[in-house]
């Protein structure tokens, strides 16, 4: 009885001693990862935090590696894993002002993957919706003002696809789907920089067309 008592202890007293050396194992890593951020070896830094991440799920460093590892692979632009991690973190942090910033990050991100306005613009819609979502939800944040300049940026980049498509319509004398192109720009995007270039274009289709 003595001997199995002895045993258990003896058991109890190195599983602790693994998981303290874990920890610290664990935190010096962490460290080291910081540490490598913060003087911009940013492939080096990912390394780090991407360890702590996929080997210690639910480790207390583990979350906060993948707020830095987010923030790396933004540096790398790598942004579509960028978006998940800062995803990740934003679900399960309980820290209030880095969820904030992650849920920012997270919006930039999906910004940095959107195309040219010749291209398709389906990425641009999420991000503005994206963006209007963290403005909703944090309409006092430091982040404010940037998150609504990226949203006008963005419908300018719409609203000049359509614009760029109604004029393309008016050099071919298609003028029917010209004016709904424009009318649709003027509808959605009135405030735009560039509203009163496209109600001059509308005039100028109807006198083309001798109305």
């Amino acid at each position: 009885m003595v001997i199995r008592i002895f045993i258990l202890a003896f058991l109890l007293i190195s599983c602790a001693d693994k998981e303290i050396n874990l920890e610290d194992n664990l935190r010096m890593q962490y460290e080291k990862g910081l540490d490598f951020f913060h003087n911009n070896k940013f492939n080096k830094a990912k390394d780090e935090f991407d360890f702590i991440v996929m080997n210690n799920p639910g480790s207390k460093f583990a979350l906060e590696a993948q707020f830095y590892l987010a923030e790396t692979l933004f540096e790398l632009e790598e942004y579509y894993e960028a978006e998940i991690n800062y995803d990740q973190y934003a679900r399960f942090s309980n820290d209030s002002t880095k969820v904030e910033e992650a849920r920012y990050k997270l919006c930039l991100c999906i910004v940095e993957e959107t195309l040219s306005y010749k291209k398709d613009q389906t990425k641009t819609l999420i991000a503005i919706n994206r963006l209007q979502e963290f403005i909703d939800d944090y309409p006092q944040s430091s982040f404010y003002n940037d998150a609504a300049y990226e949203i006008n940026r963005l419908r300018n980049k719409i609203a000049r696809k359509d614009f760029e498509t109604a004029r393309l319509y008016l050099k071919l004398g298609e003028y029917k789907p010209a004016l709904i192109y424009l009318n649709d720009v003027l509808s959605n995007y009135y405030d735009l920089e560039f509203a009163d270039d496209i109600r001059i274009l509308i005039v100028f289709t109807y006198i083309l067309q001798d109305k």
